[in-house]
């Protein structure tokens, strides 16, 4: 399904006319529980699931919501996205 939803994402901002809307609450809100649940699932294969995951978790509103838990998110994220495409790791660090 990440494959699926990462072609959907490539060129866009968000799902709906790119603007934020109800169906990116309801999608990312699934996708950020991911650092919660499995921290280390390698998401960096689907870049714009995780530029998504970023855009999403960035917004006040969600790190109102989800509090502390937003920053794990948001460490993920960061991690997931200074990875190298092909599963190399930037600098043997990240």
């Amino acid at each position: 399904l990440l494959t699926k939803l990462n072609g959907i994402l490539d060129g866009k901002e968000f799902l709906v006319q790119n603007t934020f809307s109800v169906a990116d609450v309801a999608v990312c809100s699934y996708l950020l529980f991911i650092p919660l649940f499995h921290p280390n699932f390698d998401a960096s294969r689907f870049p714009n699931v995780v530029s998504y995951m970023a855009r999403c978790a960035a917004r006040p509103a969600y790190q109102t919501a989800f509090g502390p838990n937003s920053q794990r998110a948001i460490s993920y994220v960061s991690a997931q996205a200074a990875k190298v495409p092909g599963g190399g790791k930037l600098f043997g660090l990240f």
